[in-house]
């Protein structure tokens, strides 16, 4: 049997979303990082950056989705941080998504700083396609 699934087949792995700090270890990471990379590292990279786009667009619909912090009661930010199934039995501990870029957030100028590392130090500016098409 699987170390995710218990005893009644029930998938019980949990989704954790990466807040600012782990952005900042990840950028902190990148520039140990040699300018020439094998194929399967920049494949890496590239990956790690289309991962960083997918994470914008999430934050970017949450926020358009969220009422101003004004209008939002204490039950919704607790609500926002507890763990609920999603649709595929798997559950999740979502990190709350404050705006002003606390460490225990995501904000999303973290995620558009490990983007911008890997499309211009790396030369991948093809990626800003992605980014265009990602998040129209």
């Amino acid at each position: 049997m699987d170390a995710d699934t218990t005893s009644n087949g029930v998938n019980s792995a949990t989704t954790h979303m990466p807040t600012d700090v782990h952005m900042r270890w990840i950028f902190a990471l990148l520039t140990r990082i040699d300018l020439l990379c094998s194929a399967d590292e920049m494949n890496s990279l590239r990956s790690l950056a289309r991962t960083c786009l997918a994470l914008i667009a999430i934050i970017r619909r949450r926020k358009a989705e969220t009422p101003s912090p004004s209008a939002r009661s204490t039950h919704d930010e607790l609500a926002d941080t507890e763990k609920d199934p999603d649709s595929s039995g798997t559950g999740t501990c979502a990190t709350h998504l404050n705006y002003e870029g606390d460490s225990k957030t995501l904000s999303e100028c973290s995620m558009w700083m490990v983007f911008c590392a890997v499309t211009c130090i790396w030369g991948q500016r093809d990626l800003w396609n992605d980014a265009e098409e990602t998040l129209r």
